[in-house]
């Protein structure tokens, strides 16, 4: 009777034992749902580090593309004086070869020696 239960009049109280046993149980399954939180935490935390990683790499590539597109712009103006042309709508003009140029950037740079573009490279470390 008293490895089970012990009785006490009318109710029945478990053994100290058993008590102890399920305590375990339960402190060792909280250690385990907290060991998951906290990993759940740390994949939430690295998606989100990803995240703003691949936003800065755009944003330095687009930076880049601009700066690429723009002294283009001054070159072709430049080439065209030496004809006595210029170019009369530079807006439109800087919108051309920035498309242009940022479809080519990617691909141009994956076939030189960096392998990767330029935010890429400086940012994830590829």
């Amino acid at each position: 009777m008293l490895e089970e239960e012990v009785s006490l009049g009318n109710e029945k109280t478990p053994n100290i034992e058993t008590t102890i046993e399920e305590k375990d149980v339960v402190v060792d399954s909280m250690d385990e749902i907290l060991l998951q939180e906290e990993e759940n935490l740390e994949e939430i935390e690295m998606k989100s580090n990803y995240f703003i990683k691949e936003l800065l790499v755009g944003m330095i590539d687009q930076i880049i593309v601009s700066s690429v597109a723009l002294i283009t712009l001054l070159l072709l103006n430049l080439v065209l004086k030496v004809f006595g042309y210029h170019i009369v709508e530079k807006q439109p003009m800087f919108l051309i070869i920035y498309v242009i140029i940022n479809i080519i950037y990617p691909p141009i740079c994956k076939k030189v020696r960096l392998k990767e573009t330029v935010g890429r490279k400086v940012l994830l470390n590829k």
